[in-house]
């Protein structure tokens, strides 16, 4: 499959160095060290009897939502809200098991049991680091039951002690056979609790210290979403999502699962930039993509988003 940023897009090796550059003033400037967002993950990681006891109560009405217009930079030409968030939801991968989260209480039950194992387990033995695994896990999941129940406390609590557990994990053990999946799951925590800095120090980790992991497609695509996001209020940063999507797009697919998605939203810069013809193109190699990999997860509706969104900006293009 020929590289879509040949056939369109050629790679100007200055805005690389543009998102480089920014990337890593984000991570330097913009983020607190390792030892601070990590927490020692020691002496405030007292279990999971912090939330036993809290009543589910519903999420706040006035919640944000990602599902906001896209930012249409010069043209006037805004997506399709429902478009945007369906394609977001249904083709970025879900990193974890997403059946049905486990009862509450028998979750709380096997984190009481881990958390005392794990103060009992020094550092040096064999089975720490996938003991803290376990324990990240069991409260990722508890943060999903906690989620359907609408018990925001408990939520925020057990992403917070996720996020110690698996910075602890990096730290303690940087010779993990799975740290990409590990730094992976830590910058998606981050991302989930609204703390784009961390979330971009930790991805940005993930690219340096695996650079072969096949989760790297997708942390360039999270800085993709990210600049995307900003470029709402500051279209300069639109330049810097292109930039970030053509990274995904050097990762071939079937293996990179995320490569129909990253032309869907590289797609969107072009149009919001002016450049309809190229824009045109990009979404046309979502189409192939989706067409070619329809086994990959959300791949269909990738795929009929992208041409109903093909069709808006053709019919607007010959207006």
């Amino acid at each position: 499959m020929q590289c879509m940023n040949e056939r369109f897009l050629p790679c100007d090796s200055r805005r690389r160095l543009a998102i480089v550059c920014w990337i890593c003033c984000a991570v330097t400037v913009g983020c607190a060290p390792a030892a601070h967002y990590a927490g020692d993950g020691r002496a405030r990681s007292g279990g999971a009897s912090d939330a036993i006891d809290e009543p589910p109560r519903p999420a706040p009405a006035n919640a944000p939502s990602d599902a906001a217009p896209i930012a249409s930079g010069t043209t006037a030409w805004t997506a399709p809200a429902a478009t945007h968030q369906l394609a977001k939801q249904d083709v970025r991968p879900e990193p974890r098991d997403s059946r049905p989260p486990r009862q509450r209480a028998l979750l709380i039950a096997e984190l009481q049991g881990l958390e005392a194992l794990a103060r009992e387990t020094p550092v040096t033995a064999p089975d720490h680091p996938e003991l803290l695994r376990r324990l990240a896990e069991d409260y990722v999941e508890l943060q999903r039951s906690a989620h359907a129940d609408g018990a925001a406390s408990i939520e925020t609590s057990a992403r917070t002690k996720a996020i110690q557990l698996y910075a602890r994990l990096a730290s303690d053990h940087p010779k993990y056979p799975k740290l990409d999946e590990v730094l992976f799951f830590l910058a998606t925590e981050f991302e989930q609790a609204g703390d784009l800095a961390n979330a971009r120090k930790a991805y940005m980790s993930l690219t340096v210290r695996a650079p072969d992991s096949r989760y790297v497609p997708d942390a360039y695509l999270a800085f993709g979403e990210m600049f995307f996001d900003e470029a709402v209020t500051d279209p300069s940063k639109f330049d810097l999502a292109a930039g970030a999507y053509q990274e995904v797009l050097k990762y071939p697919p079937p293996r990179n699962r995320v490569y129909g998605y990253a032309c869907y939203k590289l797609a969107w810069v072009l149009a919001n930039e002016g450049d309809r013809a190229n824009a045109i193109e990009a979404f046309n190699r979502a189409i192939e993509f989706a067409a070619e990999f329809p086994l990959i997860s959300g791949a269909q509706k990738l795929g009929n988003a992208a041409r109903a969104d093909l069709a808006s900006l053709q019919s607007r293009q010959s207006e």
